[in-house]
């Protein structure tokens, strides 16, 4: 999935996010709970903020461990990929299963006025928070005015 800092909107806005999730209520009551295999694939949550020195980035990412998550730079675009690992259910079956794993990829395209060689990213709490400061140029200045 593929989104951007500046505007940010999300794919299921309002009314269309209860939409989705009644149609995979459905998906799912009619294919069953059991078979959980077409869930390979997953798009983590993300938050993006703004300030005047900086963009915060958020990635919500509950049940993977550290070493299970990469954040790269390509070409003004922030890469995150990773994976949550499937678990093996050894004695029984089940009869719901609504954790999402496995592989996931989350681009964020970098807005122009961002110092790439000073982001920061920090795992804590299953919540992956990225840093990326903004250019000096891009900071806002005050220009005094003669008279």
């Amino acid at each position: 999935m593929t989104g951007t800092i500046v505007p940010f909107r999300t794919r299921y806005p309002g009314v269309f996010g209860d939409f989705r999730r009644e149609l995979d209520q459905m998906v799912e009551n009619f294919l069953g709970s059991e078979n959980h295999e077409g869930a390979a694939y997953f798009s983590p949550l993300c938050n993006v903020a703004e300030t005047e020195n900086h963009y915060d980035i958020s990635i919500d990412l509950p049940g993977v461990v550290l070493e299970d998550v990469d954040v790269g730079l390509r070409k003004g675009e922030l890469c995150i990929t990773g994976e949550r690992k499937f678990e093996e259910l050894t004695d029984g079956k089940w009869h719901r299963y609504e954790c999402p794993r496995g592989r996931f990829q989350r681009i964020i395209r970098l807005a122009a006025d961002v110092d790439m060689e000073k982001v920061d990213a920090e795992f804590r709490n299953g919540v992956l928070h990225i840093n990326v400061p903004k250019a000096e140029a891009a900071k806002p200045k005050r220009i005094n005015i003669r008279g």
